[in-house]
């Protein structure tokens, strides 16, 4: 299925995804987090092993699920949805961390977002990491 509404922003990290998306949020336009920061936040706040320095397989898993889920919350809405990051950038997360990625493939195959992604090259000079996103392991595996 092709959700044309759906559209997504990626690239790489400390590009400015986020920041547009609060912006965006402003302007009444309704948004969806990426995954990564809210899996990381969850799995760190009940001690669990689900963050990529201990159990990146997990990781990915957590992220595609939340992903999937993120995708289906706004099956019948006519409305436009952002997405900070999508079901495909979950692809590159798993091969990143070179897990078997077939069911990663499958989900983006099967959940299409509008085909114009906007992609955001990195931009060094405006990285920070917060509170959920501390990069040192992905950074290590780059």
């Amino acid at each position: 299925m092709t959700k044309t509404n759906y559209f997504v922003l990626t690239g790489a990290m400390g590009s400015g995804k986020s920041t547009l998306i609060r912006e965006i949020r402003k302007a009444g336009i309704r948004c969806v987090s990426e995954p990564a920061r809210e899996i990381l936040a969850e799995q760190r706040a009940i001690e669990s092993d689900g963050v990529p320095e201990q159990n990146p397989e997990l990781f990915c898993k957590l992220m595609l699920s939340r992903s999937l889920q993120n995708y289906n919350q706004g099956m019948n809405a006519s409305e436009v949805l952002i997405f900070d990051r999508g079901i495909p950038d979950m692809i590159a997360y798993a091969e990143l961390f070179s897990i078997d990625s077939k069911s990663f493939y499958q989900a983006a195959d099967q959940n299409r977002y509008n085909p114009r992604v906007f992609f955001f090259d990195g931009w060094e000079e405006i990285y920070t990491n917060d509170s959920e996103t501390d990069n040192s392991v992905i950074f290590q595996r780059l």
